[in-house]
C-alpha cells in the first residue's frame, strides 16, 4: 500500500468514527451525573426508582420563539414530550413531521411537545421552524444548562413527563409517530 492511500484510509475510518460518535445518543441510566431513574419508554418495567417511584423531571426555565418564558410547571396536568434537536441533525429533521402529526393528533387530549433546540441561533431556528410548519412550543436552550440537567449526549433526544411532572422514560434517536402511537398514546389515555 502506498503512503497516500493509507493516509486515505485512516483520515476516512477516522471521520466515520467521529460521525458515528457525534450520533450516538447515550440511554440516561449509563450517562454520569444524569437523572439517575429514567428508562426508555420501550421497556417493559414501568420506570420508576428504588423506591417504586417516578422520578421528578429537572425544572427549567427557557424563553419560547415567541417570547414567553416557560417552565415544566406551566404544563401542569399534561403530558409533555420535552425533544432535545438542532437544524444541522439530519435525525431531527427527520423526525419533526412525525412529532408535528402526533403533536395535532393528541393536544387536545392533554399532551404537549416542547421542542428545545440545541444553542443555535435564533434566526436559524425561526427558520427552521417555518420551514417544517412546526406548531408545537420551541424554546433555545442557549447556554445547553437544560441539556445537561436532563444528560443528553446525543440529538435528537426526548423525555416522556407524565401529568405531575415526573419522567416517564427517555427514547434516544429518531420519534416516530407509530412509536409515539404504541408508546405514548396509551399513558396518554390511562392518565
Amino acid at each position: 500500500m502506498n503512503l497516500r492511500y493509507r493516509w486515505t484510509l485512516g483520515l476516512l475510518i477516522l471521520v466515520g468514527l467521529l460521525v458515528v460518535g457525534c450520533n450516538r445518543s447515550v440511554p440516561l441510566t449509563e450517562t454520569e451525573g444524569a437523572v439517575p431513574t429514567a428508562v426508555t419508554v420501550e421497556e417493559e418495567s414501568s420506570p420508576s426508582d428504588t423506591t417504586g417511584e417516578r422520578s421528578p423531571a429537572p425544572d427549567f426555565t427557557l424563553e419560547t420563539l415567541e417570547g414567553e418564558t416557560v417552565q415544566l410547571e406551566d404544563y401542569a396536568g399534561e403530558v409533555v414530550l420535552i425533544n432535545f434537536w438542532a437544524s444541522w441533525c439530519p435525525p431531527c429533521k427527520a423526525e419533526m413531521p412525525d412529532l408535528q402529526r402526533y403533536y395535532e393528533a393528541h393536544r387536545d387530549a392533554g399532551f404537549v411537545i416542547l421542542g428545545v433546540n440545541a444553542s443555535e441561533e435564533r434566526g436559524a431556528v425561526e427558520d427552521f421552524v417555518t420551514d417544517h410548519d412546526i406548531t408545537f412550543p420551541v424554546a433555545i436552550d442557549s447556554t445547553q444548562e437544560m441539556m445537561g440537567a436532563y444528560g443528553v449526549t446525543g440529538l435528537p433526544s426526548s423525555f416522556f413527563v407524565d401529568r405531575e411532572g415526573r419522567i416517564l422514560g427517555y427514547w434516544p434517536g429518531v420519534l416516530t409517530f407509530d412509536v409515539l402511537e404504541e408508546r405514548l398514546t396509551p399513558i396518554l389515555e390511562a392518565e
